[in-house]
């Protein structure tokens, strides 16, 4: 399927892979299994990051709505702990966030569907 370095696949759902690596030097074959795991639901990204001042911060997002009843992010605080916790509307694929309503600092965005964490992204406000 590929030669080289680097190469991506785009799956659709879960899968075993194997993976054949022959030597070039001398045509020494090895073999891997590996186990790909598709999420169904991700946090895509956060921007910007970091974040100040009044610029909301963009949190994209996305959830397969077919198989999902309800999601939130909860937006951890890293330096005390304390959680804001903002409800995900499953047709949308973007949730926007004030700086002023989190304060600053490093945050953990955790995306919780049907009460199971399936993605984290870290970010920082200034």
């Amino acid at each position: 399927m590929h030669t080289g370095l680097t190469n991506s696949y785009q799956f659709d759902s879960s899968a075993v892979i194997s993976l054949e690596v022959i030597a070039e030097i001398d045509g020494y074959k090895d073999y891997q299994d590996i186990n790909l795991e598709v999420k169904p639901h991700s946090l895509t990204s956060i921007v910007p990051n970091p974040a100040s001042g009044d610029d909301p911060l963009q949190i994209l997002y996305e959830i397969v709505e077919s198989i999902a009843s309800s999601a939130h992010v909860q937006i951890v605080n890293a330096s005390d702990g304390s959680i804001h916790i903002v409800p995900l509307n499953t047709t949308s694929n973007m949730l926007t966030v004030l700086p002023s309503d989190i304060g600053q600092g490093n945050f953990s965005a955790l995306l919780v569907v049907d009460g199971v964490v399936n993605d984290q992204l870290n970010f920082v406000v200034l």
